[in-house]
């Protein structure tokens, strides 16, 4: 009997040290980790190629579509860490609200429009660098990966002209599309720290997206709030 209390004892005094290493743990991990939410705009366009015996008129080779707005949450953690220099792991998810983006070709007397209607939505992950400029002022330079999902719905409008100049509509065509895939991001920006623990960012970035086997390229500014526990 004196033997299985001893053994329940060294249990629960194991059991209780591991608890307290845990929890050692977890509050080191902590003290290293950030938390953001991000909100702001961003431009987006989309590489597009006429079809057969189509040419584009003065829309450039590409859709431009509409600003939108997008919003995120970041995460990171900080395994470097030096007087004015930090170094974070860091993960987000993103999205951007929709937009509407098209383009106008011709081909002897037809016409052809197509409007797109874009949305999508990202996970990044990536590296954060972070240098102090002064005791409130801080850069931070990041650069990685996000994996993207992009729904586009398209309306195509087909038009004829004749010789006297009089357009006739022919028809419509719509569809929906969706794409995913994984590109490059890159953004910079600065952070100003009100205190220990809280800061008020302002963020340039730029993600390379390619749906539907197009080049595209979206832009964002987008202000920031952070807590760094």
């Amino acid at each position: 009997m004196l033997k299985r209390i001893t053994l329940l004892c060294t249990l629960c005094a194991g059991f209780a040290s591991g608890l307290a290493q845990a929890d050692t743990a977890l509050e080191s991990f902590l003290l290293k980790s950030y938390a953001e939410v991000q909100f702001g705009s961003a431009s987006n366009s989309i590489d597009h190629a006429p079809a057969e015996g189509f040419v584009l008129d003065n829309t450039g080779d590409e859709f431009d579509f509409e600003d939108s707005f997008n919003a995120g949450i970041v995460a990171g953690y900080n395994f470097v860490e030096e007087r004015n220099f930090d170094l974070s792991w860091e993960v987000s998810y993103r999205f951007f609200s929709e937009t509407t983006g098209g383009t106008k070709s011709s081909s002897d007397l037809r016409i052809q429009l197509i409007e797109n209607n874009l949305f999508w939505q990202s996970i990044a992950a990536g590296l954060r660098a972070k240098v102090m400029l002064n005791e409130s002022l801080s850069a931070v330079v990041k650069i990685g990966f996000h994996h993207w999902y992009a729904d586009m719905d398209h309306t195509v409008i087909e038009q004829i002209t004749n010789e006297e100049g009089l357009t006739t509509h022919i028809g419509n065509n719509e569809f929906s599309t969706d794409s995913d895939g994984s590109d490059a991001y890159s953004g910079i920006g600065f952070q100003y720290h009100i205190n220990k623990n809280i800061y008020a960012g302002l963020e340039y970035s730029n993600y390379k997206i390619s749906p539907f086997d197009e080049r595209g390229n979206v832009k964002s500014t987008a202000l920031s709030v952070g807590f760094s526990f």
